[in-house]
């Protein structure tokens, strides 16, 4: 039985169907994905490991978003609190990859408030690996970025993953728990970036790059289910 994989989409829209598209293809035949619409179906935090169970749901995907973190919208507030319960300590783990918008909700939820620039970096990239039990070899990478927030500092219970300059949080992970974030957007195919950035060429985007950070999140919870199994039997 594969896994099942939720993404939990704040955008709401053409897009977020096409980069929902996208991953479904990357992921498949490992894991089933399911699109969630943020705004109306994700669960409360006091239901949501039932929720969790009910739906046959292993780990989650947050997308990116053209609302900002900041703003005072009840369905932000309550994936951040959502996420504020999967990072307390006594709370199973879930894994999670948080991508821009969803990074900047772990970044909330871990405490950490979250800036805005007058106008939004765009554009590809190249980010600085700081974490090479991730990356191994690798010394740098290049991935396509659209965001006016930004994660300022790391959350204590976090550790940096990927830097650049002038943006040093481009990506961190839990130091106990199968949760990631990145400022970037590896899981954006050329198609879709493009509507953002009409320079972009398609012989230079970066998508093998941004397919392994995608594979390694996908590794990632193989690795975790297949854990689950063992300590069942």
């Amino acid at each position: 039985m594969k896994g099942k994989i939720a993404f939990v989409d704040s955008l709401n829209n053409e897009l977020g169907q096409q980069i929902f598209n996208h991953i479904a293809n990357l992921y498949r035949p490992m894991f089933e994905l399911a699109h969630v619409c943020a705004t109306e179906d994700l669960a409360t935090a006091d239901r949501l490991l039932t929720w969790l169970d009910s739906n046959q749901i292993d780990a989650l995907i947050y997308s990116g978003s053209l609302a900002s973190v900041n703003d005072e919208h009840a369905w932000i507030a309550n994936q951040i609190a959502v996420t504020a319960r999967l990072l307390e300590p006594q709370t199973r783990p879930v894994p999670l990859l948080g991508l821009c918008f969803g990074h900047q909700i772990l970044a909330k939820a871990a405490g950490v408030p979250v800036i805005s620039h007058p106008r939004p970096y765009v554009g590809v990239k190249a980010l600085n690996v700081v974490d090479h039990s991730i990356f191994g070899e690798k010394s740098s990478l290049h991935a396509f970025v659209y965001h006016q927030d930004e994660v300022p500092s790391v959350p204590p219970e976090f550790s940096l993953t990927l830097t650049n300059d002038p943006v040093r949080v481009h990506g961190m992970r839990h130091r106990s728990k199968p949760i990631f974030g990145y400022q970037a957007h590896p899981e954006v195919p050329f198609a879709t970036a493009r509507l953002f950035d009409s320079s972009l060429n398609s012989e230079s985007y970066p998508t093998q790059d941004g397919d392994f950070i995608m594979n390694h999140f996908a590794d990632t919870v193989s690795n975790f289910l297949a854990s689950k199994e063992l300590d069942r039997a």
